[in-house]
């Protein structure tokens, strides 16, 4: 594996498990780094209702907000952790093992929707951007939940990087296909990206 296939597999564990959350929408991946990023999946996510957010009581426990709160931040955490879960679930630095799905990526690459001078720019601007990293996302999104709860917050984080980590595995063969592709093409569109997801799904 070359120098980029842990950053491919890093950006393709952020891109596949953005599909598997309802309402969640991957815009595009690159592995083409700016000045504060190496590469980024750009990934929106729904809207949740006002009417579920007006009903969240943050003196109260988690499990009872609205399903739509709850389920956001379930996303937002997975999809943030799933970078490094799967650059060191598939990738370990130490070995840098070879992708298991390589052997067809050339003609899969050249048969995919190219990616918009929109999409580009788009990716362009988040790896050039100093916002959030995964860590701080993560971190954001567990103070958001738990408040100062450091009991809950690490019981929830235990229980959130077991999901991630079964998502992943679930998941490798789409994960490892999209990262070959990617360490290819460098950049694609959220369309080419779930045109190779899907592609993996029987």
């Amino acid at each position: 594996m070359d120098d980029d296939g842990w950053l491919a597999a890093h950006e393709a564990g952020h891109s596949v498990l953005a599909t598997l959350w309802p309402g969640w929408t991957l815009k595009g991946v690159t592995i083409s780094g700016g000045l504060y990023s190496a590469g980024c999946a750009r990934v929106v996510p729904p809207l949740i209702p006002a009417a579920d957010c007006a009903m969240v009581d943050f003196g109260a426990p988690f499990d009872t907000w609205p399903l739509a709160v709850r389920t956001f931040c379930e996303a937002r955490y997975a999809i943030s952790a799933a970078g490094t879960l799967a650059e060191l679930m598939l990738t370990p630095r130490g070995t840098r093992r070879p992708l298991t799905v390589a052997r067809d990526v050339p003609d899969l690459a050249a048969d995919l929707p190219p990616l918009e001078p929109d999409d580009a720019a788009a990716l362009i601007a988040v790896v050039n951007s100093d916002g959030d990293d995964d860590l701080t996302t993560i971190a954001k999104v567990s103070r958001f939940a738990f408040g100062t709860d450091l009991d809950a917050r690490n019981a929830w984080a235990g229980h959130m990087e077991t999901l991630t980590e079964g998502l992943i595995l679930a998941n490798r063969e789409a994960i490892e296909r999209l990262a070959a592709v990617l360490g290819q093409l460098r950049s694609m569109s959220g369309e080419a990206a779930a045109a190779v997801i899907r592609d993996t799904q029987p």
